[in-house]
C-alpha cells in the first residue's frame, strides 16, 4: 500500500508526472490516486494538468488520448 508521504515525497522529487507514470510506479489504480492527489490539489500544493499532446513515450501501454501530469507545486517561503 503507498501512504500519503511515500506519494508526496515522490511528487515533490519528480516535479510533473503523468498520472500513469505514478500509477505504474506504485502499482495502483489511477482513481485511487486521483483519491490520494486531491487532498493536495485542494490545498494548492497539487495541480492536475490535461496535456493534449497526449503522451510521448513510445511503451504503447496507455491510450493515445490526453495525458493528465501531476504537478507538485512547493509553498513560496515566508
Amino acid at each position: 500500500m503507498v501512504s500519503m508521504a511515500q506519494l508526496k515525497d515522490f511528487l515533490r522529487k519528480q516535479k510533473r508526472v503523468p498520472l500513469m507514470d505514478l500509477a505504474h510506479h506504485f502499482n495502483k489504480d489511477p482513481e485511487v490516486l486521483r483519491d490520494m492527489l486531491s487532498h493536495w490539489e485542494r490545498k494548492g500544493q497539487l495541480r492536475r494538468i490535461r496535456d493534449r499532446a497526449g503522451c510521448q513515450s513510445t511503451c504503447s501501454g496507455c491510450g493515445t488520448g490526453p495525458t493528465e501530469l501531476c504537478e507538485w507545486i512547493d509553498p513560496i517561503p515566508t
